[in-house]
């Protein structure tokens, strides 16, 4: 069943994270919940998030024909039902991108919205930024994340973000500064929308900064540099 699965797997993370010499998680948050339910693993936990492709996800000037932009899972914890919802009473072009355990509901619920929503199913991550460019407004209205990747590759285009105030979205967004935080109930993700909507130099000043975030702290060869500076402190130690 699935408490055993999850005492299984809580018992294997305590083995490993007990023997490792160090741990990389991706966000503070990660880190103070390892050191709270393992004690004896404060002092070896460094905190190194994704990088982003700068190069490949950066903003370009281009025709904007898609108001929304929904990249992930469709399951629960992406909370795509209660974005499709606030798009829907919005009136805004939406396009959706992944597939998952909701898709065949939420297609057979909100279909096409009369021509404004388009569902694209799995794209290459190669082609994420063509579409990022084309959009106005990212949503992401999760209930909780970890680091998630398609949120900062969206930062790193430019675009305005708009998250939910939950776990692993919060530790990136800064309100009002690089992204917009709503709440995960359908009239708080659609106040937000059409707050960045009908405001286009917040959007835009939104935008920019988030680029500016990204540039500042999730860059490949910043990555990089943090995970061999771990990689030689381990080293120092065994030699």
């Amino acid at each position: 069943d699935d408490s055993s699965h999850a005492r299984k797997a809580r018992k294997l993370e305590q083995h490993v994270f007990k023997s490792a010499d160090r741990i990389i998680v991706t966000t503070d948050q990660m880190l103070k919940d390892i050191e709270l339910r393992l004690p004896s693993c404060c002092g070896k936990i460094d905190v190194v998030p994704n990088y982003v492709d700068t190069e490949r996800f950066f903003p370009i000037k281009t025709k904007k024909d898609c108001d929304i932009l929904f990249i992930g899972r469709l399951a629960n914890q992406k909370n795509p039902t209660a974005l499709l919802e606030a798009a829907k009473k919005v009136k805004a072009q939406i396009v959706v991108i992944g597939n998952g355990p909701l898709e065949k509901e939420l297609k057979e619920n909100y279909g096409n919205m009369n021509g404004r929503l388009e569902w694209k199913g799995n794209i290459p991550n190669s082609e994420l930024p063509g579409y990022m460019n084309r959009s106005k407004i990212f949503v992401l209205p999760s209930h909780y994340e970890g680091h998630p990747k398609t949120l900062i590759e969206a930062m790193s285009c430019g675009m305005p973000v708009i998250g939910a105030d939950s776990l692993g979205i919060r530790e990136i967004i800064r309100h009002g500064e690089n992204g917009w935080l709503c709440g995960t109930d359908v009239e708080s993700i659609g106040q937000a929308i059409r707050k960045l909507l009908k405001d286009p130099a917040l959007a835009q000043r939104i935008g920019d900064n988030a680029r500016q975030f990204v540039l500042q702290n999730c860059t490949l060869e910043d990555i990089v540099e943090k995970e061999l500076k771990v990689i030689k402190e381990v080293a120092m130690v065994e030699n």
